[in-house]
């Protein structure tokens, strides 16, 4: 499909920047007999005849709104097939007309037998709706737990902070801490605190491990300075008795869609990670919420629950001038703990947690420190296992109990 829209008869002024390389020309290329004229006129008639618009909505001198836009900013940009954060009023239309000439064409149109999937309408369609169909991410948002692990601690000098985690954070990071929610364990999560000046960076796996060897691989895994990720369903784990290492979590998510720029969703992202599948079909386990956040042993019998919450966006780091946001990004999965007793003893197997915090310093205002900034990053990691009857070991030996 040409560039420029010097057509013959055109009743409409497209966007031949932006409009027509990035949105149209991948949506024409899928129809086989479809002609560059029909396709336009097909625009124009809803554009002219249906809504009556002024040809030229598009010109910069007939934009009713101009004054709140800054001409040189880049927000009301669309191309590369990428959305605008502001939306002018002759991007809206072209937007809308496109797709209502799709549902014209697709009644109509045959289309091109795709050889792979990622060529294919459906695949198109896909990236114009919301990431997680028919919610919004937005509605995945939630409030930041109230556990006082996430909130920034400012007690102590900086350089102490730093230096030393103390061993209690990394349990409460699985068993939580004051005001944490009851009866619940964190089997798997990634999250973010920040505070003015100090930052404090939490990710935990889990998988199921052999009792006999949990003891030995707990203290192997303890020597190892790299991280040890432990498995998910469906990732190589060891089934050689007595070194069973199973996952039974799922990952799951997708790129980010049409809501990408909800300022609403902040920074939380469509559902990262559930019960494995065959952990749900062996406890007969369903789904539930929308989206998806709960997964229940017949009606109320609550086993999973997932949480996202997001304090702030992304961008407010960008924010020259501005400071640090404080709070708290990120998700976690939890369990309860008789749903874990149940899943321990069904499977004879024992629980491994390995918990990575990482605690940095930063400026209140500026650009935040670099990886690898031994002067203001340190990362520290624990792992531990929480056995069928209730206790919890470290590399040490017992240290406390789970129930």
């Amino acid at each position: 499909m040409e560039r420029r829209t010097e057509r013959k008869g055109a009743r409409f002024q497209f966007n031949s920047l932006d409009t027509i390389p990035y949105w149209y020309s991948p949506l024409y290329r899928h129809f086989a007999k479809l002609t560059p004229e029909r396709f336009f006129k097909t625009l124009e008639r809803w554009l002219i005849d249906v809504w009556k618009v002024d040809p030229e909505s598009n010109w910069w001198n007939k934009e009713q709104r101009r004054k709140r836009f800054n001409r040189d900013s880049m927000a009301s940009y669309h191309g590369h097939g990428s959305l605008p954060t502001v939306e002018r009023y002759g991007t809206y239309l072209e937007w809308h007309a496109m797709f209502c000439g799709l549902g014209e064409w697709l009644e109509t149109e045959p289309l091109i037998a795709p050889e792979h999937h990622s060529d294919s309408i459906e695949d198109w369609v896909r990236r114009w709706k919301p990431t997680e169909a028919p919610t919004w991410l937005a509605d995945r948002r939630g409030h930041r737990p109230l556990d006082k692990e996430f909130i920034a601690d400012k007690g102590g000098t900086d350089n102490h902070w730093l230096r030393r985690v103390p061993k209690h954070r990394f349990q409460a990071a699985v068993c939580g801490g004051k005001d944490a929610t009851l009866g619940m364990l964190t089997v798997y999560g990634d999250w973010t605190v920040s505070g003015k000046t100090r930052q404090i960076d939490i990710e935990i796996t889990t998988a199921l491990v052999e009792p006999a060897s949990a003891s030995a691989l707990l203290r192997t895994l303890c020597g190892e300075e790299k991280r040890f990720w432990l498995p998910t369903e469906h990732e190589e784990h060891n089934e050689a008795p007595p070194f069973r290492l199973y996952g039974w979590l799922s990952h799951t998510g997708s790129d980010t869609e049409y809501d990408q720029d909800d300022p609403l969703r902040g920074e939380v992202r469509d559902l990262r990670i559930k019960p494995a599948t065959s952990l749900v079909s062996k406890y007969n386990l369903t789904e539930n919420g929308l989206p998806v956040s709960l997964w229940t042993q017949g009606a109320t019998h609550e086993w999973f629950r997932y949480e996202a919450w997001s304090d702030w966006d992304g961008k407010d780091y960008e924010q020259r001038g501005h400071p640090r946001p404080v709070g708290s990004n990120g998700y976690r999965l939890l369990v309860h703990k008789d749903a874990l007793l149940t899943i321990m003893n069904g499977e004879n197997l024992d629980l491994i947690a390995d918990i990575g915090i990482e605690r940095r310093l930063e400026k209140e205002y500026g650009e935040q420190s670099h990886w690898g900034d031994k002067k203001s990053r340190r990362k520290s990691r624990k792992i531990l296992v929480f056995r069928q009857n209730g206790e919890i070991e470290d590399g040490t030996g017992r240290i406390g109990t789970w129930r």
